[in-house]
């Protein structure tokens, strides 16, 4: 009986536990608190049950437990004053870094994820845009459509929303972030600043997709998708249901801009052509680019698909090898391609085995 109810009191502890690690103590403490904190219940436990414990001992453990706590407590505000951050949410940990460009020593700020992702980048010494995806979702400006309200879709340091707010004043921009300390994070380290015409809405960019599709058709005139869950969009981003959704919320002459991580020439096995082919279902004129032209073909990168109800042209534009599409391939437009729906959406996989 003592061994049922032992074993009752472990199990809701566990269940208690993971709940409240994931709902609120990663938020509230960070990691390091936690681990820290727990350290410091176990001991308190041992001195209770081991009674008969010296008290050198006891002395000892709990003076070695506040050291390595003070000392981490001094490294982090030392951190901090360098220009590193690391801060938990109850979404992921973020790190913020101030650096320099390395072929221009220009001071930078970086906004990390897990393994270590750039989310969002920025100058300190002026407002040019950095990262090299963000240059391509600049093309839709180039596509010579009307350009009044848009939507984005993951924020992170808000550095685009920031840019189209200012180079087009009369823009109305929509944000959808689910992380509202990510938002935090964007308005003290990165400058963002939200207004009547730049909104920043904290839910699932699918939930908010499905309710304005069906609210509010043909609202925007180009949707950003800029949304990662380590280093793949959320799969139900790029599935044929929430492709219908985006050519519902598309105006007429509509644009979407997808940014993700794949090799562009996996045949008609990877995530590249699995993404055209679905994203062309809906919006059937397609275009995908190579951020960086330098890395080999077959080596896995940063990618920005463009896709519209319309055939796709674009003026002048000063954003150097995007002016040149990746051509869309044979093998991507076959029925050999994985065709990702809601039901079947195997990203992670698709990236790393392409």
């Amino acid at each position: 009986m003592q061994g049922e109810l032992l074993c009752a009191i472990s199990t809701a502890g566990s269940i208690v536990g993971t709940f409240a690690c994931g709902y609120f103590l990663l938020s509230w403490m960070g990691s390091s608190r936690i681990l820290y904190g727990l350290a410091a219940l176990l001991l308190a436990l041992s001195f209770i049950a081991a009674v008969d414990f010296r008290v050198g001992h006891r002395v000892g453990a709990a003076i070695f437990l506040l050291l390595a706590a003070g000392l981490a407590e001094f490294k982090s505000r030392q951190q901090s004053v360098a220009g590193f951050l690391d801060i938990d949410t109850a979404y992921q940990r973020l790190q913020v870094i101030d650096t320099h460009e390395e072929h221009t020593g220009r001071p930078v700020r970086l906004l990390k994820a897990e393994e270590a992702n750039t989310q969002s980048a920025i100058y300190l010494d002026g407002n040019q845009l950095l990262s090299g995806y963000l240059r391509y979702f600049e093309l839709i400006r180039q596509a010579d459509r009307p350009l009044r309200r848009v939507l984005m879709i993951g924020s992170a340091g808000g550095v685009y929303p920031m840019h189209l707010a200012r180079q087009m004043p009369a823009l109305r921009i929509d944000v959808v972030e689910i992380d509202p300390e990510v938002t935090a994070i964007a308005s003290r380290y990165f400058g963002l600043q939200q207004s009547a015409r730049l909104r920043v809405f904290h839910e699932d960019g699918r939930t908010y997709v499905n309710r304005a599709a069906r609210q509010s058709p043909g609202v925007y005139d180009a949707i950003y998708i800029d949304a990662f869950q380590t280093r793949v969009p959320p799969f139900q981003l790029l599935t044929r249901e929430f492709a219908a959704n985006l050519q519902a919320l598309l105006s007429p002459q509509g644009i979407v801009a997808l940014n993700f991580i794949a090799s562009p020439s996996a045949g008609s096995a990877g995530l590249a052509p699995a993404v055209l082919r679905t994203f062309a279902a809906a919006l059937p004129a397609v275009a995908l680019y190579r951020v960086d032209p330098q890395v080999p073909q077959d080596e896995v990168q940063n990618l920005v698909l463009l896709a519209s109800k319309i055939p796709l042209s674009f003026g002048a534009t000063n954003s150097g090898d995007a002016s040149r599409p990746l051509p869309v391939e044979a093998d991507y437009r076959r029925d050999s391609s994985l065709l990702l729906t809601d039901d079947f959406a195997p990203v992670e996989y698709l990236v790393s085995d392409p």
